[in-house]
């Protein structure tokens, strides 16, 4: 009886998103975005991308400093902190360098 429930649940979900993707991205495109150009697909996946970008050099920074710090048996995790900073620093910067191209 749950499982049915969930079930329900989960298909009313993805009935709902596939309504909704299905009006956003089915639309003219060339009525639609004409008044707010920042809205159209390109600039909406090229800033995805930057988060996407962001996002993993942040973790791979981070995962390597949770390495070392286990590899080292260090009892603070100063490999983690540092490291972890040292990727918000360089995403940071490979944001702004990348923004005059916009």
């Amino acid at each position: 009886m749950q499982n049915r429930i969930e079930d329900k649940a989960i298909y009313k979900i993805l009935k709902q998103l596939y309504l909704y993707f299905s009006r956003t991205f089915m639309e003219d495109p060339s009525k639609k975005y004409k008044k707010n150009p920042l809205q159209r697909p390109q600039a909406i996946l090229k800033y995805s991308g930057m988060a996407m970008q962001m996002l993993g050099t942040i973790l791979v920074f981070t995962y390597t400093g949770i390495r070392l710090d286990r590899w080292l048996e260090n009892p603070t995790p100063w490999w983690t902190l540092l490291l972890s900073l040292t990727g918000i620093a360089a995403s940071l910067y490979l944001l702004i360098r990348n923004m005059p191209k916009l």
